[in-house]
């Protein structure tokens, strides 16, 4: 049993060793480009790294990839630093700046015609108004997520649509209930 335990805590802490050095490699990778759009991808990678351990963190990277995009008026890499923002303000707790974040991008991902990320919006707007204790619109915006992953054949996605329904449908009741 000890033996079991000391080499699950190696192996946890091997893990966390990678990561640690996937960052430092991005960083670093980050510190040699110039401050144009060559930066994007990396500052992309760097939040998906630190999405679930650093959210503030993840909200710079986030912050300065919609600068670098707005000065090139690079219209995806502003739509995917809004998004980054929007996802960060709403792990830290901030639904509002979130929600605000995410209304400002279904408009840019109608005009990008990239209804994948749209849908992924709409699902997130209807997280959030459950989070806040809106069912009625979370259900709305969860249901245009819901028909847009649907439409673009995203089962995995579609699947997240219903989890987030079916909190809407369970908070409704709840309240009901009272």
């Amino acid at each position: 049993m000890k033996k079991t335990l000391v080499l699950l805590f190696c192996g946890v802490q091997f893990l966390f060793a990678q990561i640690s050095t996937r960052r430092d490699s991005l960083i670093f990778e980050l510190s040699l480009q110039p401050q144009d759009t060559t930066r994007l991808e990396i500052l992309q990678s760097l939040m998906d790294e630190v999405s679930l351990t650093d959210p503030k963190l993840g909200l710079e990277y986030s912050l300065e990839m919609t600068e670098l995009s707005e000065k090139a008026n690079y219209k995806l890499g502003i739509a995917k630093g809004y998004d980054g923002q929007a996802y960060f303000y709403g792990v830290l707790g901030d639904f509002d700046k979130s929600l605000d974040l995410y209304m400002k991008l279904i408009p840019v991902y109608v005009e990008l015609d990239s209804m994948d990320l749209l849908a992924s919006t709409y699902s997130a707007i209807g997280y959030h108004y459950m989070k806040i204790g809106k069912p009625d619109l979370c259900l709305y915006y969860s249901f245009k997520g819901l028909d847009l992953n649907i439409l673009v054949h995203d089962t995995v996605a579609t699947t997240n649509s219903l989890i987030i329904i079916g909190g809407c449908l369970l908070y409704t009741s709840d309240a009901a209930d009272e």
